[in-house]
């Protein structure tokens, strides 16, 4: 009897000892089960995002990729600061470009091949309204050239009663103006620069090329065409993941912080602390593209501001999403010219001399 209860406790223990193996074994099943299902629909997600993103690429005139040029690394295929301040956003234009709103859009394109569109962003005063008349009847009055478009669009700063009322009748006949809630003092280039920027980053397809620059300059559009075509070219070439930044007026190698504080262009050691600055192009006019403004819009606001906007987008921004050195580029000779001022007569004669080019070529002007 006793040999018999001891073989039954024994029994009984193994029984118990087996049954919590089982159970154990049947829990890791369960989270091995678990686990790979959680893989698979992570699997399939990555999948249809994979999907997703390449069909978007599709759409896109540009392809991105990430590369590695001096170093560095150039991650295009997303926005690298996806943060926008409240007040960034709540800042409101006092006017918008409205394109084409007493032209007849088809008259000027209509049956017309295009191959790219761009928008040129002026920076111009309130009061200047005969410089761009100027413009508007001079390069500016060209719509369609030899399959690409251009439109102009003049971004002014607050304006006294009088002059308020002139730029309203000048904004309703021509609908080219952005005007910002800032000043027209030199000191507010920069931030007029910067909100052409973030219109442009708002309103505009991200194939569309984008320049910048001021009112007291004489145009060839035949160099600048040949200078972008040059460098979409160039882009499978040299495996850019983007289109560069073209120094279209003039591009500086070298350069430094002015530290004398008289000077209109100080800069003190806390807002920039580099002996030198990056390479840039200077602010009269260059050129890329709207998905690079873009980039550079949203790094702005995560960078302490300078009153040197080429400085400030050209050469910080554009290191700090970033861009290499090497996709800074040259124009081509004569793009820009620079009035040093205004002077109509002048104005009139570098036109004449522009209007050569245009013989043999498709092109339309605006109403």
């Amino acid at each position: 009897m006793l040999f018999l209860d001891g073989h039954n406790k024994i029994f009984k223990y193994f029984a118990v000892l087996f049954g919590l193996v089982i159970w154990v074994l049947l829990l890791l099943t369960m989270e091995a089960s678990y686990v790979k299902l959680q893989h698979q629909s992570c699997k399939r997600s990555n999948n249809l995002e994979a999907v997703n993103n390449t069909a978007t690429q599709k759409e896109m005139t540009l392809q991105s990729r990430n590369v590695t040029t001096s170093n560095k690394t150039y991650a295009s295929n997303k926005s690298l600061y996806s943060t926008i301040s409240s007040s960034a956003k709540s800042n409101k234009f006092l006017k918008e470009p409205n394109f084409y709103s007493n032209n007849d859009k088809s008259s000027c394109l209509l049956g017309k091949n295009i191959s790219w569109s761009m928008i040129i962003f002026i920076k111009s005063a309130a009061s200047y309204g005969r410089r761009r008349e100027w413009i508007r009847n001079t390069w500016g009055s060209i719509g369609h050239l030899d399959g690409a478009t251009f439109q102009t669009v003049f971004v002014i700063g607050q304006a006294d009663a009088r002059t308020q009322v002139l730029l309203d009748e000048e904004y309703n006949r021509f609908g080219d103006i952005l005007q910002v809630n800032a000043s027209d003092a030199y000191q507010d280039v920069g931030f007029k620069t910067l909100s052409g920027m973030r219109w442009t980053s708002d309103k505009l397809p991200h194939q569309y090329f984008y320049s910048s620059g001021d009112d007291d300059m004489m145009i060839d559009l035949v160099k600048l065409m040949e200078a972008v075509d040059k460098n979409i070219a160039k882009i499978s070439e040299e495996k850019w993941p983007e289109f560069p930044i073209i120094c279209t007026y003039e591009t500086r190698e070298s350069g430094h912080p002015i530290r004398d504080k008289r000077h209109k262009n100080f800069i003190s050691v806390q807002d920039y602390s580099e002996p030198n600055w990056p390479k840039f192009c200077l602010g009269g006019f260059y050129t890329t593209s709207v998905r690079v403004i873009r980039q550079l819009w949203e790094a702005s606001l995560t960078s302490k501001r300078i009153n040197t906007d080429d400085v400030f987008i050209t050469g910080i921004l554009r290191q700090k999403i970033g861009m290499p050195d090497e996709m800074v580029v040259p124009g081509i000779s004569e793009t820009c010219q620079h009035l040093d001022g205004f002077f109509e007569n002048r104005f009139k004669t570098m036109w004449s001399e522009r209007k050569k080019k245009f013989e043999n070529k498709s092109i339309c002007f605006k109403l």
